[in-house]
Formats: structure tokens, sequence, C-alpha cells
């Protein structure tokens, strides 16, 4: 059986409201600082035997170098570990939610 995260409540930021705030987390969405920085993340990754996604970054989350690795939850915390061996790049992680007409990001500090 896979487990399903949910936003913790009260998590009411970025667009986030009483409705929203116990939607189940789809994804997870690592930012960097610098292109190569996800460049780099993104072979991390793809060595560690994980399958991310490369993709712009969404508008909601504005600061980054513009392209962001989406991971799906069950591989959050080993993409976690693999880009934190001696690897400084990530800008921010966060945890997202597809809520009706909208997508809510949530930032995620394990």
């Amino acid at each position: 059986m896979r487990a399903v995260l949910f936003f913790p409540v009260p998590a009411y930021t970025q667009g986030m409201d009483s409705q929203t705030a116990e939607l189940p987390v789809q994804e997870f969405i690592f930012t960097f600082a610098a292109t190569r920085d996800s460049i780099e993340g993104e072979k991390k990754l793809l060595a560690g035997g994980l399958s991310p996604a490369v993709m712009p970054l969404p508008d909601q989350l504005g600061a980054g170098c513009g392209i962001c690795l989406r991971v799906r939850p069950e591989e959050r915390e080993e993409a976690r570990t693999l880009l934190g061996t001696g690897f400084q790049g990530i800008y921010a992680v966060y945890a997202a939610a597809e809520a009706p007409g909208k997508k809510i990001f949530r930032p995620w500090n394990p």
C-alpha cells in the first residue's frame, strides 16, 4: 500500500486556504539557483536510479534559474539524500498538490 502525504493544517501559503490545506501531495519540486546546478542535480538523481522530470519553474515559485526537477512523493527522501551529498545547488523544495483550477505549492523542509 502506498502512503499518501497531505499538507499539514494549518498551511495557508501560496494560494492555500481552509479548503485546500488537506490536499494530497502529488509531487515534489526541487528548484535551483543556477542552470548548471539543475543539470548536475538531474545527473545525480538519474545515477541514483530515480526518474526526475525536468520542467520549467512554475510562475508561482518565481525565484531560481527557471528550471526545476519534479520527483514522485515516494522518491522525495531519496532525492533529498542524493542531492544533499556534496551538492549545495538546491534553492528550495516544494510539495505540490492540485486544487480545482490551480496548482498549490508549499515549501518542504524535512
